[in-house]
This record gives C-alpha cells, sequence and structure tokens, in this order.
C-alpha cells in the first residue's frame, strides 16, 4: 500500500489539520488583534493620562489663585495697608508682624507648590518677602525695572507670568494680582508668588515612563517647563511647538530618524497652557511586547497540549483502525481463521465486531458454495454418465451393423454421422454451448433413436436467427426429446415441435410439445423425490431441472403441463445470454 494513501496518515493529518492549524491561525490572529489593540490602548492612556494632568494642574492654579486673592483681600493686609502712614503706633507694628506671618504659613502649608511669595509696594517702601531658600532678586529699586514695572501698573485681575524663559532650560512661573484702592483708584503694590519648579515638575510627571518627555507651553507658544528624559534632540522643538499651537488632534504619531514617537495634547483650562506629551513607540512596544509574550507563551502552551491531545487521539483512533487492516490484509491473504479481538464497544469497536461476522458469512458462503460445487459436480458426473449409455452405444451400433449388412450404407454413414456428433456433444469441456448446436444434436439424436426403434418422428423446429447463440447447458433439450420418442404414439407418427421465444430481454423460453400419450403431473409431484425414472429416460427431468437452478438460480428451471392421451409440453426457462460466435464453431 502507498504510505500516502495509508489511513493513518490521512488520520493523522486531519488531526494536524483541526487541532495545530486553528491554533496556529487563532494565535496569528490574537496577536494581530492583540498588537493593533495595545496600541490603541496605549494611545488612549496617555491621553487619559494627560489629560489628568491638565486638570490637575487646573486644580493647582485654581487653589493658587484663591490663595492670591485671599493674600490681596485679607484683614491683615488692609491693616498693615492703613496704618503705614502711623509708623509709631502700636497697630502698626502688630500689622507689620501679622503680614509676614500670613507669608510664613503659606511657606509652610504650601511649601511643596510655592518657592516663595512677597509684597511689593507702589510707594518703594520696604517688601515683605518670604521664600524656601529661594528667594526673590529684587535689587535696587524694583519699581523701575521689568517684570516688576508692568506688574505694579497691571489692573487688580490675577495674572500669570514666565520669568527668564530659555527653550531647553527651567523657566520660572509666576503668579500675582495687585492691590487696589477702591477710594483711591490706585494700585499700593501687589501679592506675588513663584511656583516651585518641582511641583510642577511632579504634576508633569509621566509616572514609570522614564522616557518620557512633557512639555508645558503658554498661549504664546513659550516653554514653560520641560520635564523627562527624552533626548530634546531627537523630536525637534519646532515641531513639538507647532503641534501644540496648531495640533488640530489629542494625538499624533510622527517619525523621525531616531524612530518613531506619540505625541499626546492636553489643555489648561484655566489658563490655556498646553501640555504635551512626548514618549517614544519603542517604549509602548516593549510594554505590548510583554503583553504578547504572554500571549505567545500561552498559544505555545495550548499549541503543545493540542499535538498531546492530537497523538493521543491519533493513537486511540489508530489501534482499532489497524487491527482491522492488519486482520483484512491476513484474511485476503487465505487466513479464513483470522479474527479481531474486540475490547470497545464505540463505533470502532463494532466495525471489529462487523468484521468478525462478515468472515463468518464469508465461511459460511464458502462453505455452501463447496458443497454446491460438490453437488453440481456430482450431478454433472451423473448426467454425463447417462449422457450416452452403454446400453444406447450397443444397441445403435448393432442398428449400424445391421444397415451395413443389407447394403444400406447410405443410412448406416447417416447415423454414424450422428453418432459422432453426440459423442463430440458428451466429450466436450464446457458445460454450455448455444441454442443452435443444442438443435443440431437434438435433430442427431431423433434420427438415431428412429432409425434404432423404427419408428417415424416428425421434429419441426422454430428458431429465430437472433436466438441461435443463446447460450443453454448441453443436453438441456435431448432428455425431453427422449421422453417424447419413448413415450410417443407407436402406431402413428411421433411429432415434437421445437420452439424458442424471447419472454423478455432477460428471460429464454423453449417449449417442446409432442402428440404423445401424456401423463398426470400430480405423479410427477408424488415421484419428485424417488427414484423412479421409469415414466422419464435415466437423465430425468429432476436432473434437468436441478442443473438449471444449480447454474442459473431459481428464477429459472422446467415447467410441465400434460393431459393424459394428448399430449406434452415443456417449458425451459433460462437467461437470455449469448455465446460468442468464436466458440459456436464445429468441425
Amino acid at each position: 500500500m502507498n504510505a500516502k494513501s495509508s489511513l493513518k496518515y490521512k488520520l493523522l493529518a486531519l488531526i494536524v489539520i483541526v487541532t495545530v492549524i486553528p491554533c496556529v491561525l487563532i494565535g496569528i490572529a490574537a496577536y494581530t488583534l492583540t498588537s493593533s489593540s495595545l496600541l490603541e490602548s496605549a494611545i488612549s492612556s496617555t491621553e487619559l493620562m494627560n489629560t489628568h494632568k491638565a486638570d490637575t494642574f487646573d486644580l493647582f492654579v485654581e487653589e493658587l489663585e484663591i490663595t492670591l486673592k485671599d493674600l490681596t483681600d485679607s484683614e491683615a493686609t488692609k491693616a498693615f495697608l492703613q496704618l503705614k502712614g502711623e509708623p509709631e503706633s502700636d497697630s502698626y507694628y502688630l500689622s507689620v508682624v501679622r503680614l509676614p506671618e500670613k507669608l510664613d504659613t503659606l511657606i509652610t502649608q504650601r511649601g511643596e507648590a510655592v518657592s516663595a511669595v512677597a509684597f511689593l509696594w507702589n510707594d518703594g517702601s520696604l517688601p515683605v518677602v518670604r521664600s524656601n531658600g529661594h528667594p526673590f532678586s529684587l535689587l535696587g529699586d524694583y519699581r523701575l525695572y521689568s517684570p516688576y514695572k508692568e506688574m505694579l501698573q497691571a489692573d487688580a485681575a490675577v495674572h500669570w507670568i514666565v520669568l527668564q524663559t530659555r527653550f531647553a532650560d527651567q523657566s520660572d512661573l509666576f503668579l500675582y494680582k495687585t492691590i487696589y484702592d477702591v477710594l483711591t483708584e490706585k494700585n499700593l503694590g501687589l501679592a506675588l508668588i513663584r511656583i516651585d519648579d518641582s511641583y510642577i515638575e511632579s504634576i508633569l510627571q509621566t509616572g514609570n515612563r522614564t522616557n518620557d518627555r512633557t512639555l508645558l507651553f503658554t498661549e504664546a507658544g513659550e516653554l514653560v517647563f520641560s520635564v523627562g528624559r527624552l533626548d530634546e534632540g531627537v523630536v525637534a522643538a519646532d515641531v513639538i511647538q507647532e503641534y501644540a499651537m496648531h495640533g488640530t488632534r489629542s494625538h499624533k504619531i510622527i517619525s523621525d530618524a531616531n524612530g518613531d514617537f506619540l505625541l499626546t495634547k492636553a489643555a489648561s483650562y484655566e489658563m490655556g497652557y498646553k501640555i504635551i506629551n512626548v514618549t517614544p513607540l519603542s517604549d509602548i512596544a516593549n510594554t505590548s511586547n510583554q503583553v504578547l509574550y504572554s500571549i505567545i507563551i500561552s498559544i505555545l502552551v495550548v499549541l503543545v497540549i493540542a499535538i498531546a491531545m492530537s497523538l493521543i487521539l491519533f493513537r486511540y483512533l489508530k489501534a482499532p483502525i489497524i487491527g482491522v487492516h492488519s486482520a483484512m490484509a491476513k484474511f485476503r491473504q487465505g487466513n479464513l481463521d483470522e479474527r479481531i479481538e474486540v475490547k470497545r464497544t464505540d463505533e470502532l469497536g463494532q466495525l471489529g465486531v462487523g468484521f468478525n461476522e462478515m468472515a463468518e458469512q464469508i465461511n459460511l458462503l464458502i462453505a455452501k458454495n463447496e458443497q454446491e460445487q460438490r453437488k453440481k459436480q456430482e450431478i454433472s458426473m451423473r448426467f454425463l454418465q447417462a449422457q450416452i449409455s452403454p446400453h444406447f452405444l450397443y444397441n445403435t451400433l448393432n442398428s449400424i451393423k445391421a444397415l451395413s449388412r443389407m447394403n444400406r450404407n447410405t443410412e448406416a454413414c447417416e447415423m454414424i454421422t450422428s453418432l459422432i456428433s453426440l459423442l463430440r456433444l458428451a466429450s466436450g469441456g464446457s458445460e454450455e454451448i448455444s441454442l443452435g448446436q443444442e438443435i443440431r444434436y437434438v435433430e442427431s439424436y431423433v434420427m438415431l433413436m428412429c432409425k434404432r426403434k423404427d419408428v417415424k418422428a416428425d421434429l419441426s423446429i422454430d428458431l429465430p436467427d437472433d436466438l441461435q447463440l443463446c447460450k443453454v447447458l448441453k443436453f438441456t433439450l435431448q432428455p425431453f426429446v427422449e421422453n417424447s420418442i419413448i413415450h410417443g404414439i407407436s402406431d402413428s407418427v411421433i411429432k415434437i415441435h421445437i420452439r424458442a421465444v424471447k419472454a423478455s430481454d432477460e428471460v429464454l423460453e423453449i417449449h417442446i410439445s409432442d402428440n404423445g400419450t401424456g401423463f398426470d403431473t400430480n405423479i410427477l409431484k408424488i415421484k419428485k423425490n424417488t427414484n423412479d425414472q421409469k415414466r422419464f429416460s435415466r437423465i430425468g427431468i429432476n436432473n434437468v431441472a436441478e442443473r438449471i437452478k444449480l447454474y442459473y438460480g431459481n428464477d429459472f428451471g422446467v415447467d410441465i403441463e400434460s393431459i393424459v392421451n394428448q399430449g406434452t409440453e415443456i417449458t425451459i426457462r433460462l437467461p437470455m445470454e449469448k455465446m460468442p460466435e468464436a466458440e459456436t464453431g464445429e468441425s
């Protein structure tokens, strides 16, 4: 057997197809979908984180503006300003003490966010300043220099300003509010707060993403803070600034010679500042790869389990199939006693049971066939033995001898020719001959019997040309013709008529009728199982009928209709089969 066509290889291939290939395809699909999903999730997470920074910054700005308004509008500030004209009074001294204490309290409470706070006066008097180690630079008359000069002339709103702005370095972020006297409609001074750099950094810091960089831009596009370890030279400053001021989307992916980067933007609603976060896509990919690696490992584990289960299933299915195949091979080689040991009750077990039952049936059929063959051989032997009995030969030869003595040589030659035809038929190896041959042998037999018994017989044949080559068993017609001659009417001409017809496409009928004495067919039924052959020839009707059934089946055989003193009609039913012309030649 070709190995490629073996069922076990097909079964193995099928199991691989239904287990391993789906696992691989699912793994590829899961990897692709997960990779895309993780990137989208990372972008969404970065946007959300950036929005959270903006919200935190807005909350921080709102709290500081409230604190600043409290400084400018507090009772301590108002008392100090009212008592500035009475520097010698105890109340002025007390207000001078209370005002610095308020600044100290602010530094103490919000020291993580405020690095310095001061009151600057419009009259040039000594400012009140408090800091956590990083004081203001107030040399000389600050009223004459920017930005303090402009601050003292501002309106009463809260203002934010960036001082010492440098793109690559940190800048100082201030907020201030003038102290406005409603009665005089003048600015009496201002409260100034400087934001601690480290607190802004804590707001803008991106958690565990060490390679991220977050930048804070003003509405005018000035860089306030830049937090993170990302090399500034990797992403051009003008690209980031352009996206901060004019970008319409919340995120953007840009490509650089050093890789791809994700830019996300969020706006501060309080101040209009823009927070830009720059994240290398390689960092997102590394995070995604960790998840993907876990997925790949899981898929590999599932794949290994699938392969192991496939092999187990293969062995489970292979054993009974191979057992049946092996048993069939041995059975085909002639070991008819080969059987399968059935240990299971499922369909594969039933396959083994079916094989065992089939083997038993085959053995029974073989035994039955052998019995039929023996029976057929026995009948054929009896038939051949009875075809031309020695008594018939003796009588025929004596008749020929008598004709020769009477110098009736022509008649003797005819009898010798007919006898030779009968002997050729009897000695032929084939059991089947053509209907035309059988008719000619019958004609020879009738001529011999008439010469030998000195009777007159009129044999008429009705055989269409298209039925000449139909197959019949040899000596099928001779026994019935012999019965017609033996039991014919002795004092008149014996009339025998043989007619062949095509009953259907599958059935040939041969009718043999005579004008003999006839008989009661009920007697034939009684004598059917006896050895009484007085009424019929030694071959016997039963012998012929049995031969036909053995060769062609129970649908074919012999039917007899007979009326006493009127005659008999025999109907022989045979299958419609034709002999090859090459096998019907005669010498």
